[in-house]
């Protein structure tokens, strides 16, 4: 099993779509308040957090849109007869990002780590990162007009983007706090103000990524788009801080919060933040 396999494995809620289950009816129910005909969900995965099948009651046409295919089938499965057929699946990645590209940065990073043997420094190290999150950020910059091609040719009337943005590079950051503390417990040096220093660059990357995609979503619905973050007063959830800042600064949304039990055995729970931006109104 490849390490990127490894790490996709340790981020899948296994009981999820059990435990979240008033979760998922909440912030349905406000998403069947807003009429339309066609709904995308955008960073569905195996929408867990998201009824399609009481959707499909107030959608004629619903598309899930992620970089997991394999998770949006899972989905799917569950599934009525009727909502199958008024679902497709869209495999687009939200910030330019696929599962391959994380693949390749994380092999990369570890068989450098491995080669490097007694001339392994951390300067080394520090220089190989920088690198590597650079031509990570390029590319995602180049890639961005994929998903507005996409959206702005669907025609479509409600946008759910819900906790998309704190996951955005979770897999990447996760990844090297990791090898960092590898690195720190077989004793070669201490990476953690390396590892402190990419968590502040990876925080750069989303506040410039995060406006651009936070404007995309809303430019391409016809009516109405739907975040959903994960809010904390501290403003120290990554990602999640963006978004709700940006989209409050510019576009004043309606605010809602719903209580997400995320992890029941763990006793992890968030305060989910939904902001609606409805475009009938004059923003």
């Amino acid at each position: 099993m490849s390490i990127y396999r490894q790490l996709k494995d340790k981020f899948i809620m296994r009981g999820a779509f059990l435990d979240w289950k008033d979760y998922r009816e909440s912030l349905t129910d406000i998403v069947v308040s807003y009429p339309g005909k066609k709904l995308a969900i955008v960073g569905a995965g195996r929408c867990n957090d998201i009824d399609v099948n009481k959707l499909i009651c107030s959608f004629s046409d619903i598309t899930l849109i992620d970089v997991d295919e394999e998770a949006m089938r899972e989905g799917v499965a569950r599934l009525s007869d009727e909502a199958v057929e008024k679902t497709e699946i869209k495999r687009l990645s939200v910030n330019g990002l696929y599962e391959e590209d994380i693949e390749s940065f994380c092999d990369e990073l570890l068989s450098y780590v491995r080669s490097e043997g007694k001339e392994f420094t951390d300067e080394k190290y520090d220089k190989k990162i920088s690198d590597m999150l650079d031509d990570l950020k390029e590319r995602m910059i180049s890639d961005m007009d994929e998903l507005e091609d996409y959206l702005t040719g669907e025609s479509i009337d409600i946008i759910l983007c819900n906790g998309v943005f704190s996951q955005l590079l979770s897999v990447i950051s996760f990844f090297i706090n990791s090898v960092s503390q590898s690195i720190i417990d077989a004793g070669i040096f201490d990476a953690q103000k390396i590892a402190k220093k990419t968590e502040a660059y990876l925080a750069q990357i989303n506040n410039e990524l995060i406006p651009v995609i936070v404007n995309i979503l809303i430019d391409s619905a016809n009516k109405t788009v739907i975040f959903g973050n994960e809010y904390s007063e501290a403003g120290n959830i990554e990602g999640a801080y963006q978004c709700i800042k940006y989209t409050r600064e510019k576009y004043k949304p309606e605010e809602r919060f719903l209580k997400w039990n995320f992890n029941i055995k763990e006793k992890t729970e968030y305060d989910m933040l939904i902001q609606i931006i409805n475009k009938n109104i004059e923003i």
